[in-house]
């Protein structure tokens, strides 16, 4: 049956009521179970409209495996953003970081010990699993499978009248786009993931006038900032808090340049800010949860964007946001080392 663990958990949902029960559902995609009850049972009260029209909300993705939607959610065991398919894990288990791949589903890497095949793209558009653990040194671990091969071992139909994917079974790996058609790709899953952070964050001038200022700038409009400017540099690649506090501040590093993170358009916004002052912004998101640092990934801790972070609007308010004030107002080194004890150096991404 479809949705066999949610009609249970809605049934006892809706079991525990004494005397009536009301639900509320949006007019123009009301959930199934809802049109259900009110075909078979006519006692059934409705007030307002609603289109009895199965229509799915658009742009939605769909699993090419089965069909369901896909819930796009950040998993911090892979320490990526995933598209996992929403129907029963036991019928349908597929999983991907770039739906762009097809039918590639992302899966423990044989020949390490903690790393995933993850879906990865060629130089010329392909699209290929290579493992997590690879680095930019062409050291680490370098297990691949090709688009075909994994077709073959899934007993997937190969699609025949797709071009764009290439009949070598050898990978070329190139990891940052190069190509006017790869930038295109790039350019696109940013758009998709700035309309997740920014579907739940559309703030009115009004309500953020009654947030603290510090030095008289909005202090929700630092932390919205310095969030944003996370999403967008982990489009690219995943960094630590020296990168992260070198784009807000406009520096250019090394990496800054190699990257072209001078491109991200949080670049230097909190040039007004010291460097102490901006660290202090970052440790505080860390600290509240708005920010995950890995700090079991690599030689140095990358930072990652959580649920929390995204639907930030919701848990920031005037009054727990006091807390990053008081912090910036105080000794920052001293806030520093007693809360983190880790160099600049230590937290180069």
């Amino acid at each position: 049956m479809q949705y066999a663990e949610e009609r249970r958990l809605f049934y006892v949902a809706m079991t525990r009521t004494k005397n009536r029960v009301y639900f509320i559902a949006p007019e123009k995609n009301p959930s199934e179970f809802l049109l259900e009850i009110k075909r078979e049972y006519k006692n059934v009260c409705l007030r307002g409209k609603w289109s009895e029209e199965n229509i799915m909300i658009q742009n939605r993705k769909k699993c090419p495996i089965c069909g369901f939607p896909l819930q796009l959610k950040y998993k911090t065991s892979y320490g990526l953003r995933l598209y996992i398919c929403t129907n029963e894990p036991e019928i349908c288990s597929f999983m991907t970081n770039d739906i762009a791949g097809k039918k590639i589903s992302i899966m423990k890497c044989p020949d390490c010990q903690d790393g995933y095949l993850i879906v990865k793209h060629t130089e010329n558009g392909g699209y290929f699993l290579g493992c997590s653990n690879y680095l930019d040194n062409r050291k680490g671990c370098n297990t691949t499978i090709s688009m075909r091969q994994y077709y073959k071992k899934m007993g997937y139909e190969w699609p025949d009248q797709d071009k764009s994917e290439s009949t070598d079974d050898n990978v070329s790996v190139k990891y940052i786009a190069s190509s006017k058609k790869e930038e295109s790709v790039e350019i696109e899953k940013r758009k998709n993931w700035e309309e997740v952070i920014l579907l739940k964050n559309n703030s009115d001038s009004s309500s953020v006038d009654r947030y603290p200022e510090y030095k008289g700038h909005n202090i929700f409009k630092i932390v919205e900032t310095v969030l944003h400017a996370l999403v967008h540099i982990s489009d690219k690649y995943y960094f630590g808090v020296s990168i992260l506090a070198d784009v807000l501040r406009g520096k250019t590093s090394d990496k800054v340049k190699k990257h072209k993170l001078n491109l991200v358009n949080e670049y230097g916004s909190l040039y007004f800010f010291s460097r102490e002052e901006v660290l202090a912004v970052i440790y505080w998101l860390i600290e509240k949860k708005y920010i995950l640092q890995d700090k079991d990934k690599g030689r140095y801790p990358v930072l990652h964007i959580t649920n929390m972070g995204l639907t930030y609007k919701e848990h920031l308010t005037p009054g727990n946001i006091k807390t990053l004030v008081k912090d910036l107002n105080s000794d920052k080194k001293l806030w520093r080392e007693n809360n983190h004890g880790k160099t600049d150096t230590e937290n180069s991404g």
